[in-house]
């Protein structure tokens, strides 16, 4: 499979590739890779802004396929149509020429208003004034990753804003810092104590050498 091939394959099938739809303004959970997120695994950047985002179901935008109707350039407007006053949704982020079958590309829109999920699949927007159908990419899931929560927590419990693995890596950090500074004193116990008996060497041999002074002096 050549270059070509496979951007086109990329595209159709949805998968967000790094500098077009992996950037640092959009999360994994945005990205449609809820499938490749864990939030109980080990302690890594961004691990908690993942876990509030899922606790509050609060994905801002998504990454969505557009049926295009003509040739587009990543980085275009996606509005909403003109009857409904051409609002400022989100933008394109890649674009395949699919010759026969048409124009295709992926793109971020806005999926929250005023607090509220909206349903995107299936609407009509314009991308640089022109229309396009807005439909899912098989390579994207939106089923938010599931946390691990306590046997004895109701479902109605409220969810602690840190992670348990959060948590987990708090304290291990400070059972290291606590093993640090263990070792820190020792080794400044064993430093004294080595410094103590190097004096009573010296002493030992000061004391020996008065010794034989006073002997001489009274032979």
């Amino acid at each position: 499979m050549g270059e070509a091939d496979w951007e086109r394959a990329r595209i159709t099938q949805g998968r967000p590739a790094a500098g077009t739809e992996l950037t640092p303004d959009h999360n994994p959970l945005e990205a449609g890779l809820c499938h490749a997120v864990s939030l109980e695994k080990g302690c890594y950047i961004g691990q908690e802004t993942l876990a509030k985002v899922t606790n509050t179901n609060g994905i801002k935008q998504q990454l969505w396929g557009l049926q295009l109707s003509c040739r587009a350039l990543p980085g275009a407007t996606i509005t909403t149509s003109a009857a409904e006053g051409a609002e400022v949704i989100g933008r394109l982020t890649s674009y395949v020429n699919l010759e026969q079958n048409g124009h295709f590309g992926l793109g971020y829109l806005r999926s929250r208003k005023r607090g509220v999920q909206v349903p995107l699949e299936g609407i009509t927007v314009e991308v640089d004034g022109q229309p396009a159908k807005v439909v899912n990419v098989p390579y994207v899931t939106r089923q938010l990753p599931k946390q691990q929560t306590s046997s004895s927590s109701s479902s109605s419990a409220s969810i602690p804003s840190s992670s348990p693995t959060a948590a987990n890596a708090d304290v291990g950090i400070q059972d290291r810092a606590a093993a640090a500074k263990q070792a820190k004193a020792a080794e400044k116990a064993a430093q004294e104590a080595a410094k103590a008996e190097r004096l009573k060497a010296m002493q030992a041999r000061l004391a020996a050498w008065q010794a034989t002074q006073q002997q001489e002096q009274q032979q």
